[in-house]
């Protein structure tokens, strides 16, 4: 027999949702779910997952929570690019012109991560770090491979080494993607590239006391008898300072990589007084 929450309570939960969105916006349900199962504020079940989308949704109807705190990468919207002139156009140019750091590293670098989910705090870190993010949705097509290898492909012809970083959920799927991507771009694109899984793996459980569950039958049926955790589960501030992390562990030659920076600062001003003679 179940009993129901008083208001106190549920007063505590949507409290919850409240100041973890606010801290970590944008973040997705699962995110939100994880941080209070973590906080024991609700148990660790379905049920309390699918309350958790239902009070999330409320609260947003209700004005209590801004819609842009959840984001729902399911789901997405193409839009032309327009500009109302010319004018418009080059003061957009000069917003948005960047140079990339990574052309005077030794290596090239790509992030792969298993679920779409993550895209949007994945994208937080690797806009601003130049890196490309690659989001497979389980396991990679042929297609994507093929992709990834084009890009590394290019870079090995300029005569680069490439290391692409995993992170996904620990379980039999999670831990098989890193394994199947190197497979796939050395047996079918000849790439010979690294492949490291960043994320999750078991210190990570023990040291940040992830919530768990059992692996699916599919999985045991398999020989995974292992606890199964999704990344969702690994609080946002922390997944961001790791991702952040792994990548600039990754920048081999730091005065080029500041120079890069220098030279794309001087010439955003160029561009700003070619906008300014230009009458924008």
């Amino acid at each position: 027999m179940t009993t129901r929450r008083t208001k106190a309570e549920m007063e505590t939960i949507r409290d919850g949702i409240y100041e973890f969105a606010k801290e970590n916006q944008p973040v997705t349900i699962r995110q939100t779910f994880y941080h209070l199962v973590a906080h024991g504020i609700i148990p660790k079940c379905e049920k309390q997952y699918r309350m958790i989308s239902t009070q999330a949704t409320n609260m947003r109807r209700d004005g209590e929570l801004p819609y842009d705190w959840i984001t729902d990468v399911g789901r997405s919207e193409i839009e032309p690019l327009t500009f109302k002139g010319m004018a418009e156009a080059l003061r957009s140019v000069a917003r948005t012109y960047g140079r990339n750091p990574w052309d005077n590293q030794p290596v090239y670098l790509q992030v792969w991560v298993e679920k779409a989910a993550m895209q949007a705090l994945f994208s937080e870190i690797t806009i601003p770090l130049c890196v490309p993010l690659y989001v497979s949705k389980g396991q990679s097509s042929v297609t994507f491979i093929r992709n990834a290898a084009e890009r590394i492909k290019e870079q090995t012809a300029l005569g680069k080494r490439s290391v692409i970083l995993c992170y996904g959920d620990h379980d039999l799927q999670g831990i098989q993607i890193p394994e199947a991507t190197a497979k796939g771009l050395w047996n079918d694109h000849g790439c010979d590239c690294e492949v490291l899984r960043m994320a999750v793996n078991e210190d990570q459980i023990e040291e940040l006391n992830l919530p768990t569950r059992d692996a699916k039958d599919s999985a045991k049926k398999q020989g995974w008898d292992k606890p199964t955790v999704d990344i969702d589960a690994i609080p946002p501030a922390i997944l961001k300072q790791m991702l952040y992390t792994d990548i600039t562990d990754h920048i081999e030659d730091a005065d080029a990589w500041n120079k890069s920076f220098d030279v794309e600062a001087d010439e955003r001003e160029q561009l700003e007084v070619f906008i300014q003679g230009f009458g924008a």
